[in-house]
């Protein structure tokens, strides 16, 4: 029989914060974004999963591939969210997921300055 492979460690989150307070770009349907999520590394990882799980009532969780330490989330709905990271590897080997960390994205303020004008 093969040799058994050790576990995988698991992968520690390290951006958006725990408890972070964001403040994205909306477009024009006012999805927010983008936003990278990162962590560490795992030793013999080849592949990492990100589950995001919105707060809103009825939301279904999001989950990313990645086979780097990072993914970036294109548009987000505003509000508060939950993310944790597990990292995957040959011989269907997972990791225990991280601890979840939260965070919350919110539109971005647009400073506008209006001048007076001499247009007639």
């Amino acid at each position: 029989p093969a040799p058994e492979l050790p576990p995988l460690a698991t992968p520690d989150a390290k951006t958006p914060r725990h408890h972070a307070k964001l403040k994205l770009g909306a477009d024009r349907f006012g999805k927010l974004g983008p936003l990278k999520l990162r962590w560490g590394s795992v030793p013999g990882a080849t592949s990492y999963e990100v589950t995001l799980l919105p707060e809103k009532e009825g939301a279904k969780e999001i989950v990313l591939t990645s086979a780097r330490p990072e993914v970036t989330v294109r548009a987000l709905e505003p509000g508060r969210y939950a993310w944790r990271v597990r990292a995957k590897a040959e011989g269907n080997r997972v990791s225990e997921p991280s601890e979840a960390w939260l965070f919350e994205v919110e539109p971005a303020r647009i400073k506008l300055e209006v001048r007076g004008t001499d247009w007639k």
